[in-house]
């Protein structure tokens, strides 16, 4: 008798291990004993593990590892997020940055407010959020942060499995140590469901994109949009405001942006420097350039794409000579086979001699 109570007392104490609280993690697992108790080089304050299993707006936080075909050990992190909890911090922390950036970066008010109302639309369509997180096993015993992704399920039922970009899973890392909500994946949330797609529709901007190179959208562009010359941590890209929308397809300006392209597809330089100013204000992150820098930084990025076109999807115009360009950027890095896919905004400003006076991109 007393035997089958020590086991039945035993049973007890290790479902108690396993099976309750906030945190599931399998019992004597050393892969995942070894992260849980490892630290991260930016902050040595809190082990893994705690950083993890207790980040207020992660529930039912699962633990476990495996082992592939060809013996790489592998940790994995699971967490649903508590979206009741993130919904309103998020969009506190959104609405403040969008009103900072405006600021800072010399932004339209209204393309502020446009960034801001996409943001909040797309997030209010999620349902539900989980986070899986991989971590990759060396053989000394110590282990790199591998891969993470997002499953999404939205008010409509439909699901998407979002993959982060490389250097995103140090980001969010970042987040959670200081208690501070996620980045979400919100580019790659449609935006339109089936039943809203079939009503007319007032603009075609499709939203997300994959892998992108060192440059921004369109292939004459210079290399990757520095933080400095976009609104911080805006995670995805302004929409078509229907309010705004220019419907005349024969609009001088609307042909001016078209021609603009269109030589940057050429890579025609001596067309491009007739559409811009001669006193341009702001070239991407160049302040008050001259055309000796603009046309440097165009042939920079030429050299590092084999091919390279845009496709434009829509323009938009914010004011009398201010108008937001949404383009479709596909290219192939020199050396490659890939084709890469991205989606870009960009801002065209004009003078009054209908020259590019400034342009920069605000995704």
């Amino acid at each position: 008798m007393n035997n089958k109570l020590l086991f039945y007392f035993t049973c007890l104490l290790l479902f108690g291990f396993i099976g309750c609280g906030k945190v599931s993690t399998p019992f004597m697992d050393s892969d995942v004993s070894l992260v849980k108790d490892g630290t991260l080089r930016f902050d040595k304050s809190l082990k893994l593990g705690q950083a993890i299993d207790n980040y207020k707006y992660f529930k039912n936080v699962k633990w476990s590892s495996i082992t592939s075909d060809n013996g790489k050990r592998i940790v994995s992190v699971i967490a649903d997020i508590d979206m009741d909890k993130m919904r309103p911090d998020w969009e506190n922390m959104v609405k403040k940055v969008s009103k900072e950036g405006a600021l800072k970066f010399r932004v339209d008010e209204s393309i502020s407010n446009n960034i801001l109302s996409y943001l909040l639309n797309q997030e209010n369509k999620i349902r539900a959020l989980k986070i899986e997180i991989q971590f990759i096993i060396n053989v000394d015993k110590t282990f790199n942060l591998g891969w993470e992704g997002f499953n999404v399920e939205l008010f409509d039922g439909s699901k998407i499995n979002s993959n982060s970009k490389e250097g995103d899973i140090e980001n969010t890392f970042q987040k959670i140590y200081a208690n501070e909500p996620l980045q979400l994946p919100l580019g790659d949330i449609p935006e339109t469901t089936e039943k809203q797609e079939e009503q007319p529709r007032n603009h075609e901007a499709p939203v997300g994109s994959a892998d992108a190179p060192a440059i921004p959208s369109s292939q004459a562009a210079p290399p990757a949009i520095p933080s400095s010359s976009a609104p911080p941590a805006a995670p995805v890209i302004v929409p078509a405001p229907a309010a705004v929308q220019n419907k005349n397809n024969n609009d001088e300006y609307v042909d001016i942006i078209k021609n603009f392209i269109a030589a940057e597809d050429r890579r025609d330089i001596r067309a491009i420097n007739t559409y811009l100013s001669e006193h341009i204000e702001r070239y991407w992150d160049i302040l008050n350039p001259n055309y000796e820098e603009i046309n440097d930084r165009y042939s920079q990025s030429w050299n590092k794409m084999g091919y390279s076109k845009n496709h434009i999807i829509n323009i938009t115009r914010q004011n009398e000579t201010t108008f937001v360009l949404f383009t479709r950027f596909e290219f192939v890095r020199k050396g490659q086979q890939k084709v890469n896919i991205k989606d870009n905004r960009i801002v065209i400003v004009f003078d009054n001699e209908k020259k590019i006076i400034e342009i920069y991109g605000v995704d």
